[in-house]
């Protein structure tokens, strides 16, 4: 398997194991679901033959609510004010959530052991069934409260005895009121113990798993994850990245455009990568950078999507803070400024569509596929084609990863691939093709719209910028969306919608604040996904008016730099991040069969013969 596929398989096995973890219902749905499945599972207990309706009807629910919904709420409660600083993590509604799935299971047990006790007329198999099944809560809550919270052993067994502890006084209390209770607390306890440890070296299996190729244990691993994923807390993330991440230095461009002295906007061209979500890392960085730089210089800034991979994140945002230091320096320098650039210029080449413009005497070459599907450009491939401009041509240029046509299975683009090298092919002829144009003074207009689109929805907070570019009469279009990229075929309605342009190009700038913030198909929604594709023509058109209602002539100047001694996360470390999170799901899966059918068969001999 060459790299290109081995990295796609191991993203899509990741992203296939966020889309697994569920999404908690509402609290209105979560309560009404509790009640109703509560007053069915009660249903299981009735004393046959039913001697009236009214009976029935008051033993299901007397025995749903006190059985099973009673034990949910107290449990949620009681658990929910120990919880202290973890409560953003289980809050009540994901407590009470926690609840119904064990009930599902005791559920689910106790009708077995109720056909069973039918079949063979003993009372004693719905009893040692109602302890098996609480026996599974024990099981169930002790993986919740570790792997969620990283409290005492103690106060973990604490929250994970409360719900069976209650269910299964009220079962004995209500269905076995005369029997001796300590022999069925005593079996409860023995069992739950094998269970418990059971369950203890299942997680300790899967947690060694991942720190063999990662290096961080897997459950601290996700604990930081959740942690961030539901409270928006990533500083115990960003801590483990920093462990296994490495120093490096990345190469970035700046073209400023500034009239009368005063600056209009700000192209940044950087090869870190925005990820890998929410807040962590360098996620927010296009919105870090065009907030502070706006705050600083007054005029707008554009954060493109350079050639990089989630190899190239910051690992925390105190590299965000040293990149944008460094970034302030460079613009300390002496720079030449100059009224000059070509046309704007497109080829459609073998497997992409090039578009280059020159700006002072840097060109600015932009790459897609769209309508064809495609991940992100990897610096590595990024380096080459500037490296095979620059020994052609003697000219230096800077790449923009489009990055606006995403679907199933898009490829990355690795050094040594078909498509790199055909990228490299197709970029060789776009810049032949700029090279014969004449350079002339520029115009720009720029716009920044913030559409009513959320971050659930793939927008972020940068919004929509237009910028015009006018050379020649001709008018070019530079739409930069603040998104993780693009559904297929937006980009093309956008384009064939605005006739009023010359020549437009549509790109994300691949910020990931706006993934891992609810299950969706890729574990974010790429622009055009969630919202209608003719309100987001609308919201172009009206930033290309407002753009070109401030056009005037302005300078270029170019700056070529290196952000020096960034933390990244870095390919290695990636790569085993997913390979480690991959085969820890292996390891889940083939060892949780084997391991509890033999506990589970072990405890089922112990009920019949020893109980």
């Amino acid at each position: 398997m060459d790299d290109q596929s081995y990295h796609t398989k191991n993203v899509s096995r990741v992203v296939g194991l966020y889309k697994s973890l569920f999404s908690v219902p509402s609290s209105s749905s979560l309560v009404l679901i509790a009640f109703i499945s509560s007053v069915i599972y009660g249903l299981i207990l009735l004393e046959f033959p039913i001697t009236s309706f009214l009976n029935m009807i008051t033993d299901m629910f007397l025995f749903g609510l006190t059985i099973f919904l009673l034990p949910i709420f107290a449990s949620a409660i009681v658990s929910y004010s120990l919880l202290g600083e973890y409560r953003s993590v289980l809050t009540i509604r994901r407590l009470i959530a926690t609840g119904v799935i064990c009930n599902v299971f005791l559920g689910i047990i106790l009708l077995f052991g109720r056909i069973s006790m039918s079949i063979f007329q003993s009372d004693r198999l719905l009893l040692s069934s109602a302890i098996l099944g609480v026996a599974t809560i024990v099981i169930l809550r002790y993986l919740a409260f570790t792997f969620l919270t990283p409290q005492t052993i103690g106060n973990t067994l604490f929250h994970t005895f409360i719900h069976p502890l209650l269910s299964l006084v009220a079962f004995t209390w209500l269905k076995f009121n005369n029997d001796d209770r300590i022999p069925i607390f005593l079996a409860f306890g023995i069992i739950s113990v094998a269970l418990l440890l059971g369950m203890y070296l299942y997680l300790k299996n899967v947690s060694n798993s991942v720190k063999k190729i990662v290096g961080v244990h897997g459950d601290a691993l996700f604990r930081a994850f959740v942690k961030d994923w539901f409270s928006g807390k990533g500083d115990d993330l960003e801590a483990l990245l920093e462990d296994i991440g490495e120093v490096t230095s990345l190469p970035i461009t700046i073209l400023l455009f500034r009239r009368e002295k005063e600056l209009k906007s700000i192209f940044i061209i950087p090869s870190f990568h925005p990820g890998p979500f929410k807040d962590v890392g360098s996620s927010n960085l296009p919105f870090y950078l065009s907030k502070k730089l706006k705050e600083e210089f007054n005029c707008e800034v554009l954060v493109f999507h350079g050639p990089s991979t989630h190899a190239l994140n910051l690992v925390s945002q105190r590299e965000n803070e040293k990149v944008l230091s460094q970034i302030q320096n460079l613009l300390t320098k002496e720079i030449v400024f100059k009224s000059s650039a070509t046309p704007f210029v497109r080829i459609i080449g073998e497997e992409f569509q090039i578009s280059c413009q020159k700006f002072n005497e840097k060109i600015v070459l932009i790459a897609t596929r769209s309508p064809k599907t495609m991940e992100d450009i990897s610096l590595e491939v990024g380096l080459s084609l500037i490296d095979l401009i620059k020994s052609h041509f003697g000219t230096e240029i800077a790449i923009i990863d489009a990055h606006n046509c995403l679907g199933d299975d898009s490829p990355y683009i690795f050094p040594g691939s078909e498509l790199a090298n055909q990228l490299l092919i197709d970029g060789e002829k776009a810049i032949e093709k700029i090279q014969k144009q004449e350079s002339s003074e520029l115009k720009i207009g720029i716009h920044r719209l913030y559409p009513d689109i959320k971050k659930e929805e793939g927008m972020g907070e940068c919004g929509i910028a237009v910028l015009l570019v006018n050379v020649a009469g001709q008018r070019a279009a530079y739409v930069l969306f603040d998104s993780n990229n693009m559904v297929i075929g937006l980009r093309e309605k956008i384009i064939q919608n605005i006739k009023e342009m010359d020549e437009i190009e549509v790109m994300t700038s691949d910020t990931h604040t706006v993934n891992a913030l609810g299950p969706s198909r890729s574990g974010y929604h790429p622009i055009g996904e969630v919202i209608d594709h003719q309100k987001i023509v609308a919201y172009v058109r009206e930033g290309i008016k407002q753009a070109s209602e401030n056009l005037e002539e302005v300078e270029v100047g170019v700056i070529k730099g290196t952000l020096e001694n960034v933390k990244i996360i870095g390919e290695r470390s990636f790569e085993n991040l997913l390979e480690g999170v991959a085969k820890a799901a292996h390891v889940a899966k083939t060892t949780f069969p084997v391991l509890f059918a033999v506990l589970y068969l072990s405890s089922v001999i112990f009920l019949i013969f020893f109980f």
